[in-house]
Order: structure tokens, then sequence, then C-alpha cells
């Protein structure tokens, strides 16, 4: 499922949870009303007849706003990419020259923006990795290539970000959008290490996303 589906599929839910939210409240609202019009006399027989009703709208403003909570903490811990408000990654290289890519350092590949982009120098052995704070279980990862792209490259990950050990290695890339799935692993360092260029330019990534689980 891409971050574009997910997005929609989300807020499409919560859109209906609202207008069930908000038609359950003024069903209650009515009903308070229409009991309200039997006259004082005939709530005093019911012992408060006001009050089942209010109590039914309480209960059920909780039950729908916590299926709400409950979407959205799935939705964050499941499907998202890890850690993204905090990035914490490195590079071989980047490019800072305003003709061809003006600051375009390691936390653009990480910052969920189609616009920046991480850029390193000219030459085939380029790397991009992030430190995922600690060990995590992963089993996918997004690269998402501007023309600047690899032809030849491997995905590997580290517990101390100093040993590697690949995981994938791909010797025909073609651009794009590249998903790659492997095993579930255990690790903290994940890098994107370049071994030849399909072009006379660097390595370039627009995003490089870390799943726990398959998008």
């Amino acid at each position: 499922m891409s971050d574009t589906v997910l997005t929609a599929l989300i807020t499409s839910l919560t859109t209906i949870l609202t207008a069930l939210i908000t038609a359950y409240v003024q069903f209650l609202i009515e009903q308070t009303k229409a009991q309200q019009k039997t006259g004082s006399k005939s709530s005093s027989r019911q012992g408060g007849g006001s009050k089942p009703i209010l109590q039914n709208m309480k209960w059920g403003v909780i039950l729908l706003s916590a299926v709400m909570v409950g979407i959205a903490t799935i939705t964050l811990l499941v499907f998202s990419p890890l850690l993204k408000s905090r990035v914490h990654c490195t590079s071989s290289s980047y490019q800072g020259d305003s003709n061809y890519c003006w600051q375009c350092t390691c936390d653009k590949a990480f910052d969920e923006k189609s616009s920046t982009r991480w850029a390193s120098d000219w030459t085939d052995n380029e790397w991009i990795a992030r430190d995922l704070g600690s060990p995590k279980s992963i089993d996918t990862v997004v690269l998402q290539w501007e023309t600047a792209y690899g032809e030849a490259y491997a995905i590997e990950v580290s517990d101390n970000g100093t040993t590697w050990t690949p995981i994938y290695t791909q010797t025909n890339g073609g651009g794009g959008t590249e998903v790659i799935r492997f095993p579930l692993i255990v690790t903290r360092f994940v890098r994107m290490r370049g071994i030849a260029r399909a072009t006379s330019f660097g390595y370039s990534l627009w995003e490089f996303q870390i799943y726990q689980e398959a998008p």
C-alpha cells in the first residue's frame, strides 16, 4: 500500500467517522427535544427521562472517538516510515553547488518532501545511511530516484554503523521508484551503497523510506 493510497484511506475513514459522530449526536439531540415536549409530568414519571439519552450520547461519542484514535495509532505504528520526526543520517558526500543542487544533504532524503533531495558527488562509490536510533524490525526499503539514479547498488544493514552486511543487491536498476522487500530483519543502521551510476552525475534520491511492514 503506497503512502498516497494510505493517506486517502485514512482521510476517508476519518471523514466517515466524523459524519457518524455528527449524525449520532444530532439524533440524540432530536430525541432529547422530542422527549422534552412530552412535558415535565411525563418526564417525572420516567424518572428524569433525559438522563439515559445524555448518557448514551456521552458513551457514543467516547466510543467513536476511541475508534478514531485507534486507527490513527495503528497507522503511525504499522504503516508509516520509521522515525519521521527525528532524522539521524550520514552520507559519503553531498552536493552544495547552487548550479546543480544547493545543500542537497542526506536529511533531504528522509523529509517526505518530493521537492527536496540528497545528491552525492559524481563518483561511483558513494553512499547514504540512516540511523534508526535503536534496533528496529524492518522488511521494506523504498528508493525514489531523481534522474541521477543508481544502475548498480546494494542495500546494507549494520548494528554499529561500521560493519555492514548486504541484504539486497541491484545490478540493473531502472531508476524511478524501486520497492525493495526482504525477509524481516532487526537492525539499527540502513545504507544504500552505490556501485555504479547510471549517468555521469552522482546518485540522487528524493526519498529513502524504511518500513516496518510492507507499504
